[in-house]
């Protein structure tokens, strides 16, 4: 029997994805072009990808053509990295836009993000900043209390809620992020304590009422990166199902409400009463890895561990994905600095999991940081034995070993860490340190300008070059890395080094 649902947008072509990135490629293999791109997300995910190779300029001909190239306004890549290889989660609307995939750019935050005057300045603020890299746009920024607009590429971009969303007489490009049904404003958008502030049939109920039309949608998870709390990953799945289906039979409306009311039960810290309720789902369905795993989170808030280990694993053998190492709250409290807690929600992650890498590194992370070497070390290293390939556990082993003066084994896990990930900067500038302490003063250089040509803009790579230059008796050399490490400070460039070295 079949029981009405809401009205939905009826695509049948929704794709589920991970990385918002990967959507690009979507589009690309569709065929899609000068389409407008309605983006449903907490974040912007707009940010500019480098036009043009620094190795240009050695491809000049004459003086004239060198000039115009020097001259020209666009954006360099100052990187070492092919310009198609750093297009990520937060830049890859830019190509679609360059590309001619997307004609006009609406970006769809959650309603708390219109809600006062400081919210709303932080949406300026990100167009603003946007601009002012691209300097020669100069375009202007339209504000109201429902809208922030401006160009890019001469091409329309306003940022609304789902209200203020103009109504289109062709098909769209619907692209959705899932942490925007869970981040109620664009302010404090990694807080680990948050609840989703509108439901998949909320937000399809929405989207009918803007009569939107489309012919392909993308749904990012966005769990990898914490954007969206692992226990809410299945609200992408639900969201897929009513897209694709206008009506729901009468077995998944009696699952869908019997998880939502769970949840529900759980923000009221009725662990038993949510329990029964996944419980009673388990009923309808035993395969729904998403069940197995809030009930490992609730049953291990009650102190039943066993039990909490025994529904983990089952989640893990239906679906790997969730053995991330964002399936605890660690990464998100290292991002937010708070360490002690982090700690804990590594050793929660372990107890549940004993051989997890990803909770070894992270433990190994905050073992830095407390600057207990050798239980980072031995944290590292267990990663490790789980995991052969992890270039990170490498590199912070690489950092361990040299904060306790070890090292050629400081060298020989960098080098490891690079055979298997040669694109993170920082490993080339750990590597400078070791072998400027091995007295090989050309290999740092080397290494230092290496982790530059990656994207590495720090105070400190530049000082230790300029001060590696005047052991050279290259004064000017010197002089221009020592001014470089000036103007990086006064000017406040983010810096891309962790925090931990």
């Amino acid at each position: 029997m079949k029981i009405p649902s809401v009205k939905s947008v009826n695509c049948e072509n929704v794709v589920l994805l991970e990385n918002h990135n990967e959507v690009l490629p979507v589009w690309q293999n569709a065929g899609v072009k000068d389409k407008i791109l309605v983006h449903i997300d907490a974040h912007i995910d707009f940010g500019w990808v480098p036009e043009k190779d620094l190795t240009q300029i050695l491809e000049a001909k004459n003086k004239d053509e060198l000039k115009t190239l020097l001259e020209s306004q666009t954006i360099w890549n100052p990187t070492s990295k092919k310009k198609e290889k750093m297009v990520h989660i937060g830049n890859y609307i830019c190509p679609a836009m360059q590309h001619g995939i997307v004609r006009e750019f609406y970006w769809i935050l959650p309603d708390g993000s219109f809600s006062n005057h400081k919210t709303r300045k932080a949406i300026a603020n990100i167009f603003k900043n946007l601009i002012k890299i691209k300097s020669h746009q100069d375009k202007k920024i339209e504000q109201s209390n429902n809208s922030i607009s401006t160009q890019f590429y001469n091409k329309k971009v306003q940022a609304s809620t789902l209200a203020h969303l103009p109504e289109f007489d062709e098909p769209v490009l619907l692209d959705i992020d899932l942490d925007f049904l869970v981040t109620p404003s664009i302010v404090n958008s990694l807080a680990p304590d948050r609840k989703p502030w509108l439901w998949p049939q909320e937000l399809v109920e929405r989207l009918n009422t803007k009569r939107l039309k489309t012919e392909i949608v993308t749904i990012a998870y966005s769990v990898e990166g914490g954007f969206t709390p692992l226990k809410y990953k299945y609200l992408g799945d639900e969201l897929k199902l009513r897209l694709q289906q206008p009506l729901l039979d009468r077995t998944q409306q009696e699952i869908l409400t019997a998880k939502r009311e769970a949840l529900l039960y759980e923000f009221q810290d009725k662990n038993q009463s949510a329990i029964a309720q996944y419980e009673s789902v388990l009923r309808l369905t035993s395969e729904d890895p998403s069940i197995f795993y809030n009930l490992s989170r609730l049953h291990y808030n009650i102190g039943q561990y066993d039990q909490a280990t025994l529904y983990y694993q089952k989640s893990i053998a239906l679906d790997q994905s969730y053995r991330t190492r964002y399936n605890n709250n660690g990464p998100v409290y290292e991002a937010l600095g708070k360490w002690l807690t982090a700690e804990q929600e590594y050793q929660r992650a372990l107890q549940l999991d004993p051989e997890n890498p990803d909770a070894f590194s992270g433990l190994g992370n905050v073992y830095l940081q407390q600057k207990a070497w050798h239980k980072a070390i031995d944290s590292y290293q267990r990663a490790i034995e789980l995991r052969p390939d992890y270039a990170a556990a490498y590199l912070g082993l690489g950092y361990a070993y040299l904060k306790t003066g070890q090292i050629d084994p400081a060298r020989l896990a960098l080098e490891k860490s690079i055979a298997l990930d040669s694109t993170d900067p920082l490993v080339y500038y750990l590597q400078g340190i070791v072998f400027e302490k091995n007295g090989k003063v050309s290999g740092a250089i080397g290494y230092y300008k290496k982790s530059i040509r990656l994207g590495l803009l720090d105070v400190k790579v530049q000082i230790r070059l300029g001060k590696l230059y005047m052991r050279k008796g290259f004064w000017t050399k010197a002089f221009r890395h020592y001014r470089r490490a000036l103007k990086i400070f006064t000017q406040s460039i983010p810096l891309y080094l962790r925090k931990t070295i």
